[in-house]
């Protein structure tokens, strides 16, 4: 891929290499995932405390996430990208809800596999080749959702099975946060140096 080509595809997809914005978001599934193994016991209190920790997370979170954003702006710009219609984001939060919605309702025995944690898996992995292999990195997170989905196959219960998506929802956020960022960053240095060196 040239350089123009990459820088491209970059500017295309800049609101989402802003990768550090979804860090923070990590940190409420590894609670979730880790209290559901038994590993925040220490935590004072009952599991309605827990849940509200929880959810005061989620909300810091998302607070720091805005910081960010703005963090981002000031070093990197404003980029302004033509949305479509609708942001890829949103379409398949709408489908995985739709598939977890269909398979409660209609399959509520159980399928074999969780469809919405395939969709998700095959979802991260179709990022992973879009624009040139620019984010190749979600092609091992996408087929980290697959495995475990392949969980349900093996007879694995709903307790571990749910503990297993809130840690790979973590990781998804944490390594493909940093990753984004990376990408972002190896991107734009160049260009930034020699707008350093024109003045």
């Amino acid at each position: 891929m040239t350089d123009v080509q990459r820088l491209r595809d970059v500017t295309a997809n800049y609101p989402y290499l802003q990768g550090l914005r979804i860090v923070p978001l990590s940190i409420p599934f590894l609670f979730w995932g880790t209290a559901r193994i038994g590993w925040m016991r220490w935590l004072p209190g009952s599991a309605e405390v827990r849940s509200s920790l929880w959810f005061l997370s989620v909300y810091t979170a998302l607070a720091v996430a805005v910081i960010i954003g703005r963090r981002y702006e000031r070093r990197f710009g404003r980029v302004h990208v033509r949305e479509r219609a609708m942001p890829t984001v949103v379409v398949i939060a709408l489908i995985t809800v739709g598939l977890m919605w269909i398979q409660s309702r209609i399959w509520p025995d159980g399928l074999g596999v969780p469809l919405y944690v395939v969709f998700v898996g095959l979802a991260l992995m179709w990022t992973g080749y879009a624009d040139h292999g620019l984010r190749k990195h979600y092609i091992p997170i996408g087929a980290l959702w697959l495995l475990v989905a392949a969980l349900d196959l093996i007879g694995a219960s709903a307790d571990l099975l749910l503990t297993a998506e809130n840690l790979v929802i973590a990781a998804t956020l944490l390594i493909g946060g940093l990753c984004d960022h990376r990408v972002l960053v190896h991107a734009l240095q160049p260009s930034l140096r020699e707008a350093h060196m024109d003045l």
